[in-house]
């Protein structure tokens, strides 16, 4: 009996789960561990401390992210359908984030048209990637029917 075979789609974005898990990682390893202490060896400030409370914080909630980014990327790749789910609902996250973010962009660009610049280098490709992976993962007919099994 013939194997179904991965669709290249769900491929891609199980890797791009894998480098927005590695980005995460990153991010969390340098707020835990670098940022309170360039925090602590620069500043000495007693107020610090919420600073340095807040960076671990996010920290930990960036390591969670990231770690869940992880075992998304692999459900997607061995195609369970609990990975394509969780990957949806956190893409349309990120896709209504980056429109609130574009909204506001647009908001602001009677203060800074330097925000609606940045809007436009990031918000927007990132709504077409969102947009893409929420109808090929959601719509599909051929990916739907990989998951089914």
């Amino acid at each position: 009996m013939a194997k179904n075979k991965n669709p290249t789609g769900v491929k891609v974005i199980s890797i791009l789960f894998w480098i927005a898990s590695a980005i995460y990682l990153f991010f969390s390893i340098a707020m835990l561990f670098i940022g309170p202490f360039l925090i602590k060896e620069f500043s000495g400030v007693v107020e610090d401390q919420f600073a340095i409370t807040f960076l671990i914080i996010l920290g930990t909630i960036f390591l969670g992210i990231g770690v869940l980014n992880v075992f998304i990327g692999i459900g997607l790749w061995k195609l369970k359908n609990w990975a394509r789910i969780t990957a949806l609902v956190l893409i349309f996250i990120g896709f209504i984030w980056n429109c609130i973010s574009a909204l506001f962009a647009l908001i602001s660009i009677f203060f800074s048209p330097m925000t609606l610049l940045f809007s436009l280098i990031f918000d927007i490709p990132f709504l077409i990637l969102y947009g893409w992976m929420i109808h090929y993962l959601l719509i599909n007919k051929q990916v739907k029917q990989v998951f089914k099994k």
